[in-house]
């Protein structure tokens, strides 16, 4: 393993990562290299980031790995087994504890949304607004059962055209927001279905 300083990186036409060293192994000459990472990691690193390089030829190294640091004062997640991925202006932490977005340097924290529960829990409010309105446009009064407005009911008002809708669901749903229950990637994440 060998220490390398980069000087700048950028996406090569054919979407490969090449990054060009401003110190090398290969006497002192600048160096375009390859960045090799594992699968599915694809980072554009900022200048002058330490590089782990390895030699591949007389001619020529690859970066294999980063000397990554966090020096923002509000990022004080350290615990072990936590990940993160980050970017210029947000952290992905993953933690044992659940998934959060925190800005850098500020000290806010969001929580991961369950985004298939968000949306099962939206439509059923959505569901519940529609036989709502499907019910009151069902509604019936006897003819005369009211005088003018403000005034007083001069008959009895006939049964609705059928029972109002259940709420059940949306007591549910309500119960489980408000306790974070499901909204959120924490480590007492229960799927909708398991409700």
């Amino acid at each position: 393993m060998q220490l390398g300083i980069m000087k700048n990186a950028i996406v090569d036409d054919d979407g490969r990562i090449k990054i060009t060293l401003i110190t090398s192994n290969n006497a002192g000459y600048v160096n375009t290299c390859e960045q090799y990472a594992p699968y599915g990691i694809f980072s554009i690193p900022k200048a002058n980031v330490r590089v782990n390089i390895e030699t591949q030829s007389l001619s020529n190294v690859v970066v294999t790995g980063y000397n990554n640091q966090i020096t923002d004062t509000n990022f004080t997640e350290k615990t072990e087994g936590t990940i993160v991925n980050y970017s210029e202006n947000w952290y992905n932490i993953t933690t044992s504890s659940g998934i959060y977005y925190q800005p850098t340097n500020t000290s806010y924290k969001e929580n991961a949304i369950a985004g298939q529960t968000t949306n099962k829990v939206l439509i059923d409010m959505m569901q519940i607004i529609i036989d709502v309105i499907s019910y009151l446009a069902n509604h019936t009064h006897n003819a005369g059962s009211y005088n003018a407005p403000n005034g007083p009911v001069t008959g009895t008002s006939g049964a609705p055209v059928s029972a109002p809708p259940s709420d059940s669901k949306m007591q549910t749903d309500k119960t489980n927001i408000t306790n974070n229950k499901n909204l959120i990637i924490t480590n007492t994440y229960t799927p909708y279905n398991n409700w």
